[in-house]
């Protein structure tokens, strides 16, 4: 089933993707992008089954610490709150991550339908297993966008935000305050 849903919306987004019709209508356009999405949440929630996850249950069920990731420890405090279990807390990651995606995608390109074809043929099966990075690589990219005007002082602040939401999900982005630093020292 999960597989089928996968090459569903593979196909879907490669047809779209490559249509002057659809990409010349805009309401197409963004219902094409919008069934393309709810297929990958589908499939990213759909996916019961791999080690990591398999672990990621086992520690949203478990008793919660605040130590290396803290920020993700909270979502998954406020989703158990909500009644969610995990694949339901995952599909609500993943759709909250994809906003984010969109939202950035939308300022750099007309046709969103071409990337999230190519984003299906690879990084959507790493993202339907490692839940943190995958959340955090969503804060990265809709972070990245207030590079382009540093001189601002809104822009250096908001990237950092986002730096710090990000390295506060996964612990390997710690190493983007480096780069945090840098701009703000070069700055």
């Amino acid at each position: 089933m999960i597989q089928t849903l996968y090459w569903g919306t593979l196909l879907f987004s490669g047809l779209t993707a490559f249509s002057r019709k659809i990409q010349n209508t805009k309401v197409l356009k963004w219902l094409c992008v919008a069934v393309t999405l709810c297929g990958i949440v589908l499939v990213i929630s759909a996916n019961r089954e791999g080690n990591d996850i398999i672990n990621y249950v086992n520690n949203y069920n478990a008793t919660k610490t605040f130590d290396r990731e803290p920020l993700y420890t909270l979502l998954t405090i406020m989703g158990d709150a909500m009644g969610m279990n995990f694949y339901q807390f995952h599909a609500f990651i993943a759709a909250l991550g994809y906003l984010l995606i969109v939202l950035t995608l939308k300022k750099y390109t007309g046709n969103i339908q071409f990337i999230l074809f190519f984003y299906c043929w690879h990084l959507l099966l790493m993202d339907s297993m490692q839940v943190r990075n995958f959340l955090a690589v969503c804060i990265l990219i809709y972070s990245v966008q207030f590079l382009q005007d540093i001189r601002q002082k809104k822009n250096l602040i908001c990237y950092c935000v986002g730096i710090f939401l990000a390295a506060n999900i996964h612990t390997a982005f710690v190493i983007y305050y480096i780069l945090m630093l840098l701009l703000i020292k070069g700055r």
